[in-house]
């Protein structure tokens, strides 16, 4: 367009201010450019420290990432279980019922039982001997009620924490889900409607331009609202395949 105007400008048909607006748009398009490469930078610099310099400066395939189908939602849901987060805390719920028998066995008295032999020289026989200790608690609301108590105590917050686990979990399902149908609806509207028609106008403006119906101004302007939604729809597609990438972790379980 600049060029255009250029020549326009050269032959005394078009004004200094519109090959000055051209120019303008130009240089903000190209601001634009580079905040972009700057941004690619910056996401590649904390990649590497994830995967690696090597891998995380690999190059991009030129078609779009092909992403399997995610699991219905509720078959997502029902794995959730067995998500590796909440396993641990199904470890910890584990590990405190162990607690709680082994402080329950502190109820029942304890004995034991000591058998020893004996040699003498000389004259003296040899003895055995024989002994039984019996430990029996009687007063279990000192230590013995203690140690369950505490026990129980460990095994009920494991348990809050554990479903605080799932809560969350269904938390970002949900979001993630609800995020999922309706970028796939707004990918679909742009590709089926709204590209055509934004391109369409700019063609219209360029001909209203060229035929002198219509001003250089509303061509600026119908070119770049064609520019802006397509990266639109290209951002909508990296939305839309972040938001399937992590139902499809988050139903890994139930695959």
């Amino acid at each position: 367009m600049v060029d255009i105007v250029k020549t326009a400008y050269a032959t005394g048909v078009q004004s200094n201010q519109d090959l000055l607006r051209a120019e303008l748009e130009l240089s903000l398009l190209d601001d634009r450019a580079v905040e972009v490469e700057r941004r690619i930078e910056v996401s590649t610099a904390e990649l590497a420290r994830l995967v690696g310099l090597n891998a995380a400066s690999r190059t991009l395939p030129a078609t779009f990432p092909m992403l399997p189908s995610p699991p219905a939602r509720q078959v997502i849901e029902g794995g959730l279980v067995a998500h590796p987060t909440v396993g641990i805390d199904d470890a910890r719920i584990e590990v405190s019922d162990r607690d709680i028998d082994i402080a329950r066995q502190a109820y029942q008295p304890g004995w034991s039982l000591d058998i020893g032999y004996g040699g003498r020289g000389g004259d003296r026989a040899d003895f055995a001997s024989a002994m039984i200790v019996l430990d029996i608690p009687l007063f279990t609301n000192d230590r013995q009620d203690r140690r369950v108590s505490a026990a129980r105590r460990d095994r009920a917050a494991a348990q809050l924490d554990r479903s605080a686990k799932l809560l969350e979990l269904k938390r970002v399902l949900d979001r993630t889900h609800a995020d999922w149908l309706r970028l796939g609806e707004r990918v679909e509207l742009f590709e089926r409607v709204v590209l055509d028609r934004a391109t369409a106008n700019a063609e219209a403006a360029l001909n209203g331009y060229q035929n002198r119906v219509a001003d250089f101004a509303e061509l600026i302007r119908s070119r770049l609202t064609a520019l802006d939604t397509e990266l639109q729809l290209r951002r909508l597609k990296v939305d839309l395949a972040k938001a399937q990438s992590r139902l499809l972790f988050l139903g890994k379980e139930a695959l």
